[in-house]
This record gives C-alpha cells, structure tokens and sequence, in this order.
C-alpha cells in the first residue's frame, strides 16, 4: 500500500532523465569502442617514441640506434593506458600476453611468428638449501623455440622490421642470435642473413644455416663482423639488424612480475613469460 509519505518523498524520474541516461551510456560505448581502435590499430602499440637516455631528446619509432643530438643511447617512450593484471594473465601462453607492455601491435599473437616465452619455471631444491633460501626457481629458458632467450628479443625485433617495411632480418652473431634471427625470419617468410666470424666452429654454423638463410663468414673477430653490420645498417635502408638499427625497439619483458606465492609463478602467471 503506498502511502502520503511515500508519494511525497520519492524523486519521480521523466522520459526526459531515461534519454539523457541513454544517451550518455551510448557516448561512453562509442568512446571506449573509438579507444579500443586506436590501440589496435597502432603499429607499435602503446610505444609512442624513442627517447634518448642522456639528453632526452624524442624522435620516431624507426630503425635508429643513436640520438641525433648527442649520439647517446634510445629507449622505447610509452603512453599507457590502463593495463590490468587480468588482461595480462588472460593473454596467449606466450611473450605476446605482455603485448601491451610492448612496442607491438595488439594483434601481433595472429601474424606468423615463433611465438617464444612461458617457459617453465625449475625448483631448485639442492641449490635453494645451499643457498639457505626457502624457495628458488631456475627458468628453463631451453624450452624456447631456438633453445634461447634470444628468441623473445628476435621476435619483438621482427614485429619492429615488419611494421618498418624492412625486408631482410640480420645480425652479427657467434651463436644463440644467429639461431633466433634465422629461425623467426624462416617461420615470416623474410631473408635473413646472418654475419659470422670466419673460424667460427662448424656446428654452431650448422645449426644456423639449417633454417635456410643466408649466413656468411666475414674474416676478422666479433668486434670485425660488429663493425660491419653497423656499416650495412648504415647503407642499406632496407636490413633490420636485430642488435643495431631495431635494437632499441626490442625491450626485454619483465622477469618477475608481483607474485603472492611461488605456486603461482610455477602456474604460469605471474612467473612464466
């Protein structure tokens, strides 16, 4: 039964309130959707820059390695929105659930890639105690596609070259990269080539070469081949050197994310990445 108080003490709501309700969640929807695009549309993700460590000079993401202004060191500038610990947790069993904390596209998991990380995390008990730690885990890093962590840095570093429009993965290397590099650019359909010392040990060339690439033996010590690639990065618009000229956009992921107990870093998030 509704009674005289109750008339008098209730807000009546007009058609007019439902419509500028309806209005504003229409707005909100279109903002959030308008949002959502423009992340999923930006080549490189949430990157916004490269920054110079020394003098903070900002210049385009591109195949630059040095800062124009005081030839000091780049890094990768972001703009991040709001990223959750669930986002993270519910992306693909691989480096690319942290593709919002990458220079990356968000859609980068769908394109041809090795799809490195999520390795798994080894308790080691004996060394724990030797230690006189209570808990110690090793990542088996082994597991990754080329057997390397290399793989994460290549992978991010091909993302970078595609959305550059370079058309040759490279790099200088006496092992675990020249495995990586010519493993992703097989798995892309790119060239890939690959600078060796001349005296190299043949079964590290074997297990380059295997891959299909091009891998060429330049005589001289690391530091030689080093020099050279630094040269053809120089020359050649069109080569992605994973560790000269697409270095700087190729961060390392995190190695520990915040964890309330080491069971959940054995389970794959947060410890695996």
């Amino acid at each position: 039964m509704t009674t005289a108080a109750d008339v008098s003490t209730r807000t009546p709501t007009s058609s007019a309130d439902h419509r500028t309700s309806a209005a504003d969640r229409s707005r909100l929807a279109l903002a959030r959707r308008a949002e959502q695009a423009r992340h999923e549309t930006r080549p490189f993700g949430n990157a916004k820059a490269l920054v110079c460590r020394e003098c903070g000079h900002e210049q385009k993401l591109g195949p630059y390695f040095a800062c124009p202004e005081c030839f000091g060191p780049l890094e990768v500038g972001y703009d991040y929105p709001r990223i959750t610990r669930d986002e993270i947790e519910g992306g693909p069993l691989s480096i690319w659930r942290y593709a919002p904390l990458l220079p990356v596209r968000s859609d980068i998991a769908s394109i041809p890639n090795t799809e490195p990380g999520c390795t798994r995390l080894v308790p080691a008990t004996n060394l724990a105690k030797a230690l006189g730690m209570k808990n110690l885990w090793v990542k088996d890093d082994s597991g990754n596609p080329t057997h390397s962590f290399k793989d994460r840095v290549v992978a991010v570093a091909l993302a970078a070259a595609r959305e550059l429009g370079l058309r040759v993965l490279a790099c200088p290397s006496t092992g675990n990269l020249a495995n990586a590099v010519a493993a992703a650019a097989a798995r892309a359909g790119m060239e890939s080539v690959v600078l060796i010392p001349h005296d190299l040990e043949q079964a590290k060339v074997l297990t380059t070469a295997v891959y299909g690439g091009r891998v060429v033996a330049v005589r001289g010590n690391y530091d030689d081949v080093n020099r050279l690639a630094t040269q053809i990065a120089e020359e050649e618009p069109g080569w992605a050197f994973v560790n000269v000229n697409v270095r700087r956009t190729t961060p390392k992921a995190p190695r520990r994310w915040p964890s309330r107990s080491p069971s959940s870093s054995a389970g794959g998030f947060p410890g695996r990445w």
